[in-house]
């Protein structure tokens, strides 16, 4: 399976670099990834692409990264 995440996080680029490290560590693989930051709103989005994970994987890797303090909002969506 494939999947979206779509992340709305304070404008720190460690920010990207936690979210990275944690994909690392639970050895997932990362498509793609793109972070736009916006210096005027002080907020980044970052959009970042896996594939082969299971559902309950994608649950779990959610909630850990919904646990940094810098995320804002975050979702996901299985795409084709």
């Amino acid at each position: 399976m494939k999947y979206q995440i779509n992340i709305i996080a304070e404008n720190q680029q460690i920010v990207v670099y936690r979210i990275i490290n944690l994909f690392l560590k639970k050895k997932i693989f990362i498509e793609k990834i793109e972070a736009n930051f916006n210096e005027k709103e002080n907020f980044s989005k970052i959009l970042i692409i896996i594939k082969n994970l299971n559902q309950n994987m994608i649950e779990t890797t959610i909630k850990q990264i919904n646990k940094i303090i810098e995320i804002k909002k975050i979702n996901y969506k299985k795409i084709l």
